[in-house]
């Protein structure tokens, strides 16, 4: 409940754009094809300076009926910073802080694991998100 922890649209507003595979640019076709998830889509993030991405875990919304509370998805999701780590640009994922960064750097984590991300910095942070399925072979 992260309103009645204070947060609101002031201070955890996240711009983003997604593209399915079929509708991205192809240079963003190009990184889809590099993770070798299937089904999967892209979304470019931005946080602006002074916000945060609260406390969450991924639900993975889009691909309703692959997750049980019992069984793990076969979903995953790749972050990748696309540009150098600047001042007060920080990625958390349960226990482990993340800074300094090179571009390019990607991250993924178990379902259900906790992150957050934040911008105390003086640029807008940018983050790349790809999520699909999981190719079993």
């Amino acid at each position: 409940d992260h309103i009645s922890h204070g947060y609101n649209q002031n201070n955890s507003e996240l711009h983003s754009i997604r593209y399915f595979f079929d509708e991205a640019p192809d240079c963003l076709k190009e990184i889809i094809i590099q993770t070798k998830l299937k089904d999967a889509y892209i979304g470019i993030l931005m946080l602006k300076t002074g916000n945060v991405i609260p406390w969450h875990y991924d639900a993975f919304a889009l691909f309703k009926g692959s997750q049980t509370d019992s069984k793990k998805p076969n979903i995953e999701r790749h972050l990748i910073f696309p540009f150098d780590w600047d001042w007060g640009h920080f990625f958390q994922i349960g226990n482990n802080i993340i800074g300094n960064w090179e571009a390019g750097q990607v991250y993924t984590w178990p379902y259900r694991r906790y992150h957050l991300a934040v911008n105390a910095g003086i640029k807008d942070f940018y983050m790349i998100s790809i999520t699909g399925r999981k190719n079993n072979k």
